[in-house]
């Protein structure tokens, strides 16, 4: 291929010189990539000045451009907003197949059109501290899941149940103050408000956007820690691909992704299947195990609307999503059987005269069964066994404007929640109440309004303050329809109002956000000052666990919202070395930040009982403190980056189970599409709580973890075929530490193999 485009250079040159010749016509194509990891690069544009003529790359890094025969000095320029432009000439052009982009330290201050991958989703809410992690980098990297790869941020806290599932914290909170959003739908589930990032497949995925804090408005409430945006991929560089991974465990998940494009419309299926088979230590040899199996996929359609409606980065998608688990101990004889799938439809575009209007709407259902310490019968003692059984549906509208330098947004967004609930547990109390079956409802809405002032930006100098302020108002109905409880001493027994009664809360949230910032083309400097408030509703499931359930008092009043206050300042300070010595650059990030919580849920277990229960605590507070510092050296060929939080808690037992510190260091070395990243971590200890097998929970310490992984990632490209290897090695310094008898910090290892064309 390169010597036929050789060919054609000398062509042209030939060509010119006759000028008596009808018009010929070229071809220029090509991919284009980053010089250093060999991703592909998406919304370059190509021109070329001289014949006012240009193209822009697809998401997939790919071009061509047909032209009139032109004259071989005639100058192409790749121009993109965080590489440096790229100038060849046209021979130069015709004579590649790849072009190779340098990433800038600091992109140019050009505004452009987004594409749909592109398009942020934080960046309409008040300013704070984000950390962006780009799935495509890591899809292939080892990762078993997206909780592996979300805790290499410092910032994050991912906590693993034997089952196999997932819950992420924040700084320092609870995982139910953490909202996960898919694809702009918010997947916690409505019970207890907590989401399982081991059901998301990183091959689907473009990337993860972490809002840090409280300081968040236009995705609900309950965000007391932040907010994690999943963002799918709407468009890939291959038709065919399959990959398959093994390692510790006994691993052996593999996936197969399907894509393909007709003109504005992309279709694209995944599925993922695979599993692990750990054994205990104590346990003889092919005695009992821990069986963790699952089953994930995705469908997508993505219709591109800017023809249709004369507005850049319009489009309609349908997408579906359906996750099977099935977990069973064998030794402490423990099932979970879980089948997760949602329905979403989403609009981006304008409606008759309305510009720029976001549509979202899905339909989530979920059904899980728990079985705990079964038996043969259900008759026999100790059998704790629940079915649930979740219907959800999500409604999201919200218009954007601008005036000037006024910027502003209005959204109203709806959540109808329906829970059917089978619990076959025996009491340990005479007096205690268990739900036997009975429906849960939950009604919400939710009105937002978010307004902006960005004053005229000037160059070189201090711009703002800008102003940003946000309001939300929430009600909040929740009804619990004929609940039927069990009693050892009336069985079954009916409560007629059950053990909350019907709720109807109505709360108001407030954010204030200023930010100053200055650019030059070697620097740039951004800092904020944030003060807000919260609230959080109690979760259903917290609802019908207080004590009302072992006193047998239905009269006892309902639990209460809880409601936090935060103040925080932060900044980022970039600097450009100009490859100084082989420095290229340096970025520093930071943060302080203050909560107060009043009225606070919190968790504890009473002796004897195998459920946990909640009550409106007194106030508690924390102060934290976050910092990232990260050295660009050799063109970004390599990278330096360590990252700290630190936390104080004035009651640690309002925060259970979250560590008090947590340092990190990563060095990646990307080369000719070679990476290799090492990433150190140091988390604090905490604080555990687990079950044993006679149903009872005993506190424990978990010690302080510190550890080290290594990655590796290259892939070959042979004409329209990839190549994809990468080994992943974990906790390379063995710790021998256990939990319930089970080894959780030992040496691991995994290798995938990828094809795709």
């Amino acid at each position: 291929m390169k010597c036929h485009r050789i060919l054609t250079a000398i062509c042209l040159l030939v060509l010119a010189g006759f000028n008596s010749l009808p018009a010929q016509q070229v071809t220029l194509e090509g991919k284009i990539r980053d010089i250093n990891t060999h991703r592909e690069i998406a919304g370059v544009n190509i021109v070329i000045p001289e014949l006012q003529v240009g193209t822009t790359s697809t998401p997939t890094g790919g071009f061509n451009m047909t032209l009139a025969i032109p004259e071989p000095e005639m100058m192409v320029e790749l121009q993109h907003i965080a590489y440096d432009t790229l100038r060849l000439t046209i021979e130069e052009a015709l004579s590649r197949y790849y072009f190779d982009l340098q990433e800038r330290i600091i992109p140019v201050p050009v505004v452009e059109a987004l594409t749909i991958e592109e398009q942020l989703g934080w960046d309409r809410d008040t300013p704070q501290s984000v950390s962006v992690i780009d799935a495509r980098v890591y899809d292939m990297g080892g990762y078993i899941d997206a909780g592996d790869l979300l805790r290499t941020d410092h910032s994050v806290q991912v906590d693993e149940e034997l089952s196999g599932k997932k819950t992420l914290s924040i700084r320092g909170g609870l995982a139910d103050e953490v909202i996960v959003l898919y694809n702009g739908i918010r997947m916690n589930n409505a019970l207890d408000n907590v989401f399982d990032l081991s059901l998301l497949d990183l091959a689907d995925l473009q990337r993860f956007e972490i809002i840090k804090g409280s300081n968040t408005v236009l995705f609900g409430p309950d965000a007391f820690s932040g907010v994690v945006n999943v963002v799918p991929r709407v468009k890939n560089d291959y038709t065919v691909r399959f990959q398959q991974k093994f390692g510790s465990y006994y691993t052996g998940n593999w996936g197969l992704n399907l894509y393909r494009n007709f003109r504005d419309l992309d279709f694209s299926y995944s599925i993922k299947k695979g599993g692990t088979r750990r054994e205990f230590p104590d346990e003889p040899e092919g005695g009992r195990l821990l069986e963790d199996d699952a089953e994930h996929h995705t469908a997508s359609l993505v219709y591109d609307l800017d023809k249709v409606l004369n507005s850049p980065n319009s489009f309609v998608s349908l997408m579906y999503v359906r996750s099977d688990r099935n977990f069973k101990n064998e030794r402490d004889q423990e099932m979970l059987d879980n089948v997760d799938e949602m329905i979403s439809l989403r609009f981006l575009g304008p409606i008759f005269n309305l510009q720029t209007i976001n549509f979202s709407a899905a339909y989530q259902k979920m059904q899980e069964d728990q079985v705990l310490r079964f038996f043969e019968s259900k008759a026999d003692s100790g059998f704790l066994g629940r079915a649930i059984d979740n219907r959800t549906w999500h409604l999201n509208v919200d218009k954007s404007f601008q005036a000037g330098n006024w910027h502003g947004l209005a959204g109203y967004q709806f959540r109808h929640a329906d829970f059917d609930i089978r619990d076959d547990r025996i009491p340990d109390s005479e007096q205690a109440y268990v739900l036997k079956d009975g429906n849960l409802l939950r009604k919400q809405h939710g009105f937002v309004g978010v307004v902006k002032y960005r004053p005229a930006y000037l160059p070189d100098r201090f711009n703002g303050p800008s102003l940003d302020l946000s309001v939300r108002w929430d009600q909040v109905n929740d009804i619990q329809e004929r609940p039927n409880y069990n009693n050892p001493t009336t069985n079954p027994l009916e409560v007629e109002n059950g053990v909350f009664q019907k709720n109807r809360w109505e709360e108001g949230m407030v954010k204030l956000t200023t930010l100053i910032s200055k650019r030059s083309t070697t620097s740039t400097f951004n800092g904020y000052l944030s003060l807000g408030s919260n609230v959080k509703f109690p979760s259903l499931l917290q609802q019908t666990s207080t004590l009302a359930t072992l006193s047998g008092d239905t009269e006892q009043s309902s639990l209460e919202t809880e409601r936090a206050r935060s103040v925080e300042v932060g900044g980022d300070l970039t600097r450009d070395a100009g490859e100084t010595m082989g420095f290229y650059g340096w970025e520093l990030t930071g943060s302080m930040f203050y909560n107060t919580y009043e009225r606070k849920l919190r968790s504890y277990i009473l002796s004897g009982t195998p459920v946990a229960l909640f009550e409106n605590g007194p106030s508690a507070n924390m102060f934290g403190f976050e910092s990232r510092q990260s050295l660009f050296l050799f063109r970004k060929k390599m990278t330096l980056a360590s990252g700290i939080s630190k936390y104080v808690f004035s009651d640690p037992g309002a925060f259970p189970f979250k560590h008090n510190h947590k340092y990190t260091l990563d060095i990646s070395l990307d080369q000719s599409g070679y990476s290799l990243r090492m990433h150190a971590f140091s988390e604090g200890e905490q604080q555990a709580l687990l079950r044993t097998v006679d149903g009872d929970f005993i506190e424990s310490s978990i010690p302080r973890f510190t550890n080290i992984d290594i990655h590796f990632r290259k892939f070959f490209d042979i004409r329209q075929t990839r190549l994809i290897f990468n080994a992943s090695l974990r906790n390379l310094i063995n710790d021998k530490f256990k939990l319930d008898g089970l080894p959780l910090r030992e040496q691991r290892y995994y290798f995938t193999l990828g094809l795709q064309f």
